[in-house]
């Protein structure tokens, strides 16, 4: 008879929704512990620290104001 396997434990979600905005998320990924920045849906980039993720969602609003 072969042997059950116990069912797959549930894993974390891998990336934590820190702030979201109008046009804007900041995510925190447990992994590898960077912050991420998506912009309007699209993912923009990769930050070290909250604080330089928190500039780069500011200086994308500042650029998309200025085009409107």
């Amino acid at each position: 008879m072969p042997k059950r396997r116990s069912a797959p434990k549930p894993r974390p979600a891998r990336e934590v929704v820190i702030e979201e905005g109008a046009d804007y998320r900041l995510l925190y990924d447990r992994e590898t512990r960077d912050y991420a920045v998506e912009f309007k849906g699209a993912p923009v980039g990769w930050r070290a620290s909250e604080s330089e993720a928190r500039r780069l969602v500011e200086a994308l609003r500042y650029e998309d104001a200025k085009r409107a």
